[in-house]
């Protein structure tokens, strides 16, 4: 088993909190930097694009998605607001799945199912159909 340095940072100058002593491992630094360039530029286009799509629900409605699909007011509010159920609802149980499966295999997935709901979302002929989609990108979000 190889050996890995340990070092000791010392405490900021001018401190005299002698808890400011940090740990420094180069395996974990190594661990991070892989998150880093990896998985956190994948996690942020993900969420920009799930706040693309809250935007464009609303530039939908001005476009004619309301008028198109004949829903009244309530029902275009409900569109909209079904899609936090499943995404409070859907919180914990994806999180102990993610523990599970591995976000090697999750991430990926849940990705791809998102991106495959919202393209169908334009596809949608009715009311129902449009809820079904949005009910869907909420459980995968």
């Amino acid at each position: 088993m190889p050996h890995t340095e340990k070092v000791y940072l010392a405490p900021e100058p001018g401190s005299d909190d002698s808890h400011d002593a940090v740990l420094f491992d180069p395996k974990l630094e190594k661990i991070w930097r892989k998150i880093d360039l990896f998985v956190l530029p994948v996690v942020a286009m993900f969420y920009l694009l799930s706040f693309l799509d809250r935007t464009n629900f609303g530039n939908a409605r001005v476009a004619g998605l309301q008028k198109d699909l004949n829903m009244s007011n309530h029902q275009y509010s409900v569109a909209l607001t079904v899609t936090y159920v499943p995404y409070i609802v859907a919180e914990l149980p994806s999180n102990l799945l993610l523990k599970t499966v591995g976000p090697n295999l999750m991430l990926p997935t849940m990705l791809t199912l998102w991106g495959v709901i919202t393209t169908l979302q334009g596809v949608v002929k009715s009311y129902e159909g449009l809820l079904a989609c949005r009910f869907f990108l909420g459980l995968c979000e």
